[in-house]
């Protein structure tokens, strides 16, 4: 039975674009994080963060067959010129997940679709993995029926008996320690991962692993590639005082000035959403010559909007691709990893 309709947690929000809203005033951009081959074990990928390389096929078949795909320099020139070609659509990955080297890009390949690729320069070649990934492992293995966790002074609890609680629980934590900075965060999970008692290497889960810096290059020479800059280890901007921002904004660009050669002005800000930067964040992108930010935002851009304040459908977490149907495979091919 496809649980999917039935079970809230695998639901869906329906964001539907028609073909006739992308016109010469409004565009689309696409997020995605990862593009992958694997069966997803327990509730590992159960936000559908990795889609599956055959829904991710089918979705490129359509921006290339139904839409006019273009690279985000060329959606910021058409912008600044007033005037987008009709069915317009970049599409973007966030963090530098592994998958994008292996899977997403032969597909992009294959329908010669452009896409930028915005890297968290402190994770590349995985000498640490991201902690919201890492969490997901702990809960995925966690023993007890029940989880006690101490952020700074507050105290929780979470109920971990089932999948369903678990992906609940697990979701509200995120969100609670998304709002510290990410030491935080590695800190309260390095104590959760010490309850699990022979908790498998994270190194063990394909969907984990980040792209090296020789994967980037080779990517990099590819036209259809362009490269930008999403912080060095993926705080929030909107958490963050004056003088870090230089050293996570300006850091994850100099990281990749140094190692590619690129002084890049594309910017994707971590999480994305509206609280998770401020006047501050767009200010200092503003000194620092960044073209362009995007937002996790689900909606279409206009040509008047705030070219650092760029909305896009960030693809699973709940949201599906905006034109059809097809990407709720994705959901079945999770499903079937429970089996």
């Amino acid at each position: 039975m496809d649980t999917s309709r039935a079970n809230p947690i695998f639901s869906s929000m329906e964001k539907r674009i028609k073909l006739k809203h992308l016109d010469s005033k409004r565009a689309l951009i696409l997020c995605y994080h990862g593009v992958t081959k694997e069966i997803s074990r327990g509730i590992e990928n159960f936000s559908d963060k990795h889609l599956n390389a055959d829904v991710f096929a089918d979705q490129m078949e359509f921006v290339a067959n139904e839409l006019h795909p273009i690279s985000m320099q060329e959606l910021i020139s058409d912008k600044k010129a007033g005037r987008f070609n009709e069915r317009s659509v970049a599409v973007t990955f966030d963090d530098g997940y592994e998958n994008n080297y292996t899977t997403a890009w032969p597909i992009l390949k294959k329908f010669q679709i452009p896409a930028t690729i915005y890297l968290t320069t402190g994770y590349i070649g995985n000498q640490k993995p991201f902690w919201v990934d890492l969490i997901e492992h702990i809960f995925n293995h966690y023993p007890a029926r029940t989880l006690n966790v101490q952020i700074k002074e507050n105290q929780y609890s979470y109920r971990t008996d089932s999948p369903e609680t678990k992906i609940q629980s697990l979701k509200d934590l995120k969100e609670r320690l998304k709002r510290y900075p990410v030491g935080v965060a590695e800190e309260t999970i390095d104590k959760l991962a010490e309850e699990v008692p022979s908790l498998p290497d994270w190194r063990s889960i394909p969907n984990f692993g980040i792209m090296n810096w020789g994967q980037i290059r080779e990517m990099q020479e590819d036209d259809l590639i362009t490269i930008g800059s999403h912080t060095v280890n993926h705080n929030l901007l909107s958490v963050m005082q004056p003088e870090e921002l230089e050293a996570e904004v300006g850091g994850a660009r100099r990281d990749i000035k140094e190692i590619l050669g690129v002084l890049t002005d594309l910017f994707a800000y971590p999480n994305g959403q509206e609280r998770d930067f401020n006047q501050q964040s767009l200010d200092y992108l503003t000194r620092s010559g960044f073209t362009s930010a995007v937002t996790t935002i689900p909606d279409l851009i206009k040509i008047r909007d705030d070219p650092l304040q760029l909305n896009r459908y960030a693809i699973g977490f709940g949201l599906n691709f905006p034109f059809t149907r097809k990407s709720l495979l994705s959901i079945k091919h999770f499903l079937r990893g429970k089996r």
